[in-house]
């Protein structure tokens, strides 16, 4: 940044004008131009309180006002021009390319009269918002600035516009410097040539992320708990309570961080540690049954729930173990057992001796997460993005006003149908059908979600702007894909949303209840319904 010697004149109305080329538009809070007189400072910042957007900025935003105007737009090599003036009542305006950026206003501190700036004890400052705003640099090019010590017309301020800067060719220079001058010039352009070509043989680096390690401090056990009260030394070794394998990694109490996390990733790892593969297939059939064999399935230790059948677990640990840790087969294996496969039928007396059905004498039916929910129903109706992969999309729009703030919007823009794992989420912007739906807080670990039944549920299933398009363009499909025929609309739809064909019975129902409503009031009907959100 550039800063100026004092100003030789005092300042009321001004007029801060400049020509900046602005490549980077992610930046916030950066100062074109300023002038400064102790904490006091007026300037032309880019971003500092809207994403995008030019804003006149002062100390703590005295005189700051965001403005209507839109958020910066023009290519990054283009060539910009802003003038901010100040006019002797206290009004401020903002020109950006000769025209009126947002509202002229007159804010509250002004007091009918502009900030005054003394002679001889203020200055300018070029690239930064004001002298010690660490966040303050602006990453740009600033072709030419000025400072004028009255307001300009908007007329003085289109025509200045339309002028252009005082562009000197390169020749002229040259001519203007003396010949030691023209020498060091060749010798400089030279080696700037050379660094250049340097620059353009090295292969850019490939972004890693890694570690930082550090010596870690010595371990000491502490008396009562007290870190004030150390002990004996200890040295980094696994959990005595795994017996299969030795916990004593013969390693020194002074060890590198990198060899103690080798001798841990080896130890958690071991086929002799059962604990690692026991978890995982408790959360395998966590998954499948929406309860683990055990029901804790972070915490295997004395502080959790028993295992349900602890012969069963350990078999099929054991069994994964064998097969390398492939996944696909032990999936395979669950899903194809008469466990998984038997029928949700009810049955009293098996009930009255387990209720909680932790004997597994049915299938027991459960909701569906919110997340799969919403997927399905994009899915169904033929609005699913299978897009894979790349940035998350973001349900919510953004907005500053000294802090952000987020509000949620719902869309039928294709990159918001993505499915729920591509989705951003804030604390300020959930989203209801998935909050309501037992979907839990991202920022926070849950290895098993509560599953609720609440009136909320249905209520926002039922009237979810969500909910009610996709049954619009489910409705829209069925037309297109079974034509007009109702029978084969129905069959069509219980297809989708069910996995199955209607029976008789169900076909007679749902002929009657079309005849006296839409398609849509149909398709959302069957969206409601416990078989659609529900796995059996």
């Amino acid at each position: 940044y550039l800063q100026s010697d004092p100003l030789p004149v005092s300042l009321k109305a001004k007029t801060l004008e400049a020509w900046v080329i602005l490549p980077d538009r992610a930046q916030r809070g950066g100062g074109v131009l300023s002038v400064q007189s102790g904490l006091q400072f007026d300037s032309i910042v880019y971003a500092e309180r809207e994403s995008g957007k030019w804003v006149p900025g002062s100390e703590n935003f005295q005189r700051t006002k965001d403005l209507s105007g839109p958020a910066e737009s023009s290519s990054p090599q283009s060539l910009i021009h802003l003038a901010m003036v100040y006019n002797p009542d206290g009004m401020i305006s903002l020109y950006r390319n000769g025209k009126l950026y947002g509202t002229p206003y007159k804010s509250s501190s002004q007091q009918d009269t502009p900030a005054n700036y003394e002679a001889k004890k203020s200055f300018v400052l070029i690239g930064l918002r004001h002298i010690g705003a660490n966040k303050g640099f602006l990453n740009a090019e600033i072709e030419e600035a000025r400072l004028y010590d009255r307001d300009l017309s908007s007329s003085e301020i289109g025509a200045s516009f339309h002028a252009g800067i005082d562009n000197v060719s390169k020749e002229k220079l040259i001519a203007a410097l003396t010949s030691p001058e023209r020498k060091t010039l060749l010798l400089l352009e030279n080696q700037r040539d050379k660094v250049q070509q340097t620059l353009e043989k090295i292969e850019a680096p490939a972004v890693t992320y890694a570690a930082n390690p550090i010596v870690p401090e010595t371990t000491h056990v502490l008396l009562r708990g007290d870190p004030q009260s150390p002990t004996d030394i200890v040295a980094p070794g696994g959990l005595s309570a795994i017996k299969t394998q030795s916990g004593d990694w013969n390693l020194s109490a002074d060890a590198p961080e990198d060899l103690r996390r080798k001798y841990l990733a080896e130890w958690i790892s071991s086929p002799r540690n059962p604990l690692p593969w026991r978890v995982m297939v408790n959360r395998i059939w966590l998954h499948h049954f929406g309860k683990g064999i055990v029901e804790t399935p972070s915490d295997f230790g004395f502080n959790g729930e028993r295992p349900s059948h602890p012969e069963l677990l350990d078999w099929l640990a054991n069994t994964f173990l064998n097969n390398g840790g492939r996944l696909k087969p032990l999936h395979r294996m669950i899903m194809l057992s008469n466990t998984y496969r038997q029928s949700a039928q009810y049955t009293a007396a098996f009930a009255a001796k387990d209720a909680d059905n932790r004997l597994l004498w049915r299938y027991a039916p459960r909701r569906l997460e919110g997340e799969a929910v919403r997927d399905e129903l994009l899915s169904v109706s033929g609005s699913l993005n299978p897009k894979r992969g790349g940035p998350s999309f973001q349900p919510f729009t953004i907005f500053v006003d000294n802090s952000h703030f987020y509000k949620l919007i719902d869309t039928p823009n294709p990159e918001f149908s993505r499915r729920s794992i591509y989705r951003m989420s804030v604390q300020s912007a959930k989203n209801p059908l998935l909050e309501t739906l037992d979907c839990p807080d991202p920022s926070t670990k849950t290895p098993h979600r509560a599953i609720t039944t609440t009136p909320l549920q249905a209520l926002e299933l039922m009237n979810s702007s969500f909910v009610l398009r996709q049954s619009t363009m489910l409705s829209n499909r069925l037309r297109h894909e079974a034509g007009k025929s109702p029978n084969a609309q129905i069959e069509l739809l219980y297809r989708l949303a069910y996995g199955r064909s209607p029976s008789r019975q169900e076909i007679g129902d749902d002929m009657k209840f079309l005849h006296d409503n839409s398609l849509e009031t149909f398709c959302w009907a069957i969206l409601n319904s416990s078989e659609f959100l529900y796995v059996r």
